[in-house]
């Protein structure tokens, strides 16, 4: 991961804290995906994926999620929750995004946060 992404991942985790979510995980891998956070809320465990850019020019970080980021998310997702809803089988699922537009020259951070941004679709 370059140092932008790490930025913008400890932005995130930051915000989120603030927002009073417990942190469940970082960057958590299973085989060649990852999930960039974890975070819970009451019975809400949202599966968060950061994006990071300095500028909008080629598009804001957000348009990054496409299929097949949102694919591999669920496979990630399926293999987690094997365990982890174990634990508490009343949790809803929800897939986030939070995007984050880091201007160093301005010295301006824009954070948007996609509450249920696509929907878990269980791999067969």
């Amino acid at each position: 991961m370059n140092a932008l992404g790490k930025q913008g991942e400890q932005i995130a985790e930051q915000y989120l804290i603030n927002q009073n979510y417990n942190i469940v995980a970082r960057n958590l891998q299973s085989s060649h995906l990852e999930i960039d956070l974890i975070a819970q809320k009451n019975d809400t465990l949202a599966i968060v994926e950061v994006k990071t850019r300095q500028t909008n020019f080629f598009g804001n970080p957000e348009n990054a999620v496409n299929k097949s980021k949102q694919k591999n998310l669920f496979k990630a997702t399926q293999q987690f929750l094997e365990t982890y809803k174990n634990t508490n089988p009343k949790l809803e699922i929800r897939f986030d995004i939070i995007a984050i537009t880091i201007n160093n020259k301005q010295k301006n951070i824009d954070i948007q946060h996609f509450k249920d941004a696509f929907h878990y679709q269980p791999q067969t």
